[in-house]
């Protein structure tokens, strides 16, 4: 008879989020975790079934970044990639329940996959304006420049002055 040794096995890490229609202390609240098994259901009931309590599936998805390099995260990740966005949260040490529904939670976690989980700029951005003496310093640089091709400009100026903002 042959036997047959599997070394390793193919794993698919999976977020998944879950609510809990009926306990009213969890309304409007929805637990976002991290499973690497086949079957997200089976890990919900193990942390649900022995309460006597019925979880809402809300979505699961696939743990891995959107782009060729098939990174993966955790739910810790994302968790922090929440709380950065405002939503309210859980405060102990797991905090995996936030206070976002199932619809939004998905709608984040298919925007933190496509962005890695960075999370962009408002579109309203405030202008800065150059004091004056940095305008001028500018001014001085750009015209130094356009005289001087492929040389270098040092700026003199006292520490506080604003150099890497006006760069």
């Amino acid at each position: 008879s042959k036997i047959e040794i599997k070394t390793s096995k193919v794993i698919e890490p999976k977020i998944y989020a879950y609510s809990l229609p009926g306990v009213t202390y969890r309304d409007g609240w929805t637990k976002i975790g991290y499973t690497e098994r086949a079957n997200v259901e089976d890990r919900i009931r193990e942390q649900t079934h022995t309460a006597g309590i019925r979880p809402h599936l809300e979505w699961y998805g696939v743990a891995v970044y959107d782009g060729d390099d098939k990174k993966v995260f955790k739910d810790t990740d994302f968790h922090v990639y929440l709380r950065k966005q405002g939503y309210n949260y859980e405060e102990n040490e797991r905090n995996e329940w936030f206070e976002i529904n199932g619809e939004d939670s998905e709608q984040e976690f298919n925007t933190f996959k496509k962005n890695r989980g960075i999370i962009p700029f408002d579109e309203e951005v405030i202008p800065y304006i150059l004091r004056k003496e940095q305008e001028e310093a500018v001014l001085q640089t750009k015209e130094y420049f356009e005289k001087n091709k492929n040389s270098e400009f040092l700026w003199n100026a006292k520490p506080r002055f604003g150099k890497t903002l006006s760069v």
